[in-house]
């Protein structure tokens, strides 16, 4: 009974964490560049279509951006870095020059998991 009882609040922890609104002072990065980074003691942050940066949540964690979306309105993408300053999010961007000039700084609103929409 006890182990149920366990059971059914973390599911309803779970959910309630999803629904949240989560909100972040983002930038985008790219692989070379005024916004290329380096982790400390050398070594490229991950790169790819999707990957993002954060403190906040743990690698791995998936993340839904509301209204237009991240850079390139993409709205679905994937913990998989952490940042070393700056920012609370920051996206992954193939062009530098989108990502210096037109992305630039900008605030989000997000939630956990992709199965959620606006």
């Amino acid at each position: 009974m006890l182990v149920a009882i366990a059971a059914v609040l973390l599911c309803a922890g779970a959910a309630a964490s999803a629904a949240t609104v989560h909100k972040a002072n983002s930038t985008a990065y790219c692989d070379r560049g005024d916004t290329a980074q380096q982790r400390p003691g050398g070594g490229a942050y991950q790169t790819g279509p999707g990957i993002a940066a954060s403190n906040r949540h743990r690698l791995g964690t998936k993340i839904y951006v509301l209204g237009k979306g991240g850079p390139g309105g993409r709205h679905r993408w994937r913990i998989r870095d952490r940042i070393g300053w700056g920012s609370e999010l920051d996206f992954w961007v193939p062009s530098c020059p989108y990502a210096e000039n037109v992305w630039g700084r900008r605030d989000v609103r997000y939630r956990i998991g992709w199965h959620l929409k606006n």
